[in-house]
């Protein structure tokens, strides 16, 4: 995934402290209310600043979340395999890592908002995948180095991989399904193990 340039509005060169401002009242208020009922008023008010100021800056409420995500006002951590040399164990433990995060009081509602935001933005998907290690550096590029050290099968779907890895995160936050003990492995094997190198 490549990140996609940030929808801003025309005006004036932004104030940081005001920017700073608006971007914490947004991350908060999502996690409180939800992306439905956040409201450019409403991060206003939190903020201090003018509603006209969010508007010269920002051309819409998902594209104001797009850069709290970028600025890492959301989501602040951000999730990568290692590379071991064993990639069943390397993928599962950036699997494990990801399933701990969002076992967190709030974190899955507050994901499950981003992705709401996520359908009006395709700024955000990004953003969130970023967030998640679905990026050709992290998760794509431990299996892209399986294929590179002979860990993995030649012609190995990189990138593909990642990506169901990562939509197997994202059904589980929708569907509200809580991950059990043992499902980081199961899945990265069912996923990973026809590709092995014999």
């Amino acid at each position: 995934m490549s990140a996609l340039p940030i929808s801003r509005g025309p005006g004036a060169v932004r104030n940081e402290r005001a920017r700073r401002a608006i971007l914490r009242a947004a991350s908060e208020l999502l996690a409180i209310d939800g992306y439905d009922h956040l409201t450019i008023e409403g991060i206003a008010a939190r903020a201090h600043v003018g509603k006209p100021t969010i508007y010269r800056w920002w051309s819409s409420k998902s594209a104001l979340i797009a850069e709290c995500l970028v600025d890492h006002t959301l989501l602040p951590g951000t999730f990568a395999p290692q590379n071991t040399g064993d990639i069943i164990a390397d993928i599962s433990a950036w699997f494990e890592d990801v399933i701990h995060f969002m076992s967190e009081p709030g974190t899955s509602t507050l994901v499950r908002s981003i992705i709401a935001a996520a359908v009006d933005n395709p700024e955000v998907a990004v953003q969130l995948g970023e967030r998640l290690g679905a990026t050709p550096d992290s998760l794509e590029g431990r299996f892209r180095s399986g294929v590179d050290t002979g860990e993995l099968k030649k012609g190995t779907p990189a990138k593909e991989l990642s990506e169901t890895l990562l939509s197997v995160v994202i059904y589980k936050i929708i569907a509200r399904e809580d991950f059990k003990d043992g499902d980081s492995a199961l899945f990265t094997r069912m996923l990973v193990s026809s590709s092995l190198a014999t």
